[in-house]
């Protein structure tokens, strides 16, 4: 059984932010969304997980956009974990740690319950969408009608007010909502809403129907 030995934690350091630097040829990119939600969660619950570096050079393979918005919130030091590593490790590092975030699988029910004890206003600083935050804190996605593989049923509904927003209205089974969210996130745009997303791409889909009278 591997143990944390003195010599795992003697590797983290409190050191002067411009000391480090950020990986310059690093593919994962900043929205402004991302930066106001890290901002977001450092104001509200503080800078809990130290940065990972190489020590060879000091550059980051962990933390860079956390790094980025630490100075323009004015952190003077930060927490660092420095590790030896060459530079293919540090590739490996990089690219592993952003993919291993996202093949966790979401238990609905239990983000659910997530959902509710956290509240709209805080879900909305880290960056959800209005959207999924509603469906989500309905009172139970079980009770929504059940649509099989994402059809839609006879129950939606568009409606347009006066303001000119306009509200779609899909009725999702829980097991289903997970892949809507993310085929509806592959195809949207910047800042685009999910009602938005769906609207304008039926629209489109309708208007390069050969079919339509």
């Amino acid at each position: 059984m591997k143990e944390v030995t003195a010599k795992d934690l003697a590797q983290y350091k409190l050191v002067n932010i411009d000391s480090i630097k950020p990986y310059d040829k690093n593919p994962y990119t900043m929205t402004d969304k991302a930066r106001e939600a890290i901002k977001f969660s450092i104001e509200k619950y503080g800078f809990n997980v130290p940065l990972v570096v190489r020590q060879e050079d000091m550059t980051i393979a962990s933390g860079n956009k956390r790094w980025a918005v630490m100075k323009e919130m004015g952190y003077k030091q930060v927490i660092v974990n420095l590790k030896a590593m060459s530079k293919k490790e540090f590739a490996g590092y990089l690219a592993a740690d952003n993919q291993t975030n996202k093949l966790a699988q979401i238990d609905n029910e239990l983000m659910d319950e997530l959902f509710e004890q956290i509240g709209e206003e805080e879900l909305q600083g880290m960056g959800f969408g209005l959207d999924e935050i509603e469906a989500r804190l309905a009172s139970d996605l079980e009770d929504i009608t059940s649509m099989g593989e994402l059809e839609i049923n006879e129950n939606v509904s568009i409606q347009n007010q006066e303001s000119g927003v306009k509200m779609l209205q899909l009725f999702l089974d829980s097991s289903n909502f997970e892949k809507f969210i993310e085929m509806v996130n592959a195809i949207s745009i910047e800042g685009e809403s999910i009602t938005d997303t769906v609207v304008r791409t039926v629209t489109k889909a309708y208007e390069n129907n050969p079919s339509k009278s």
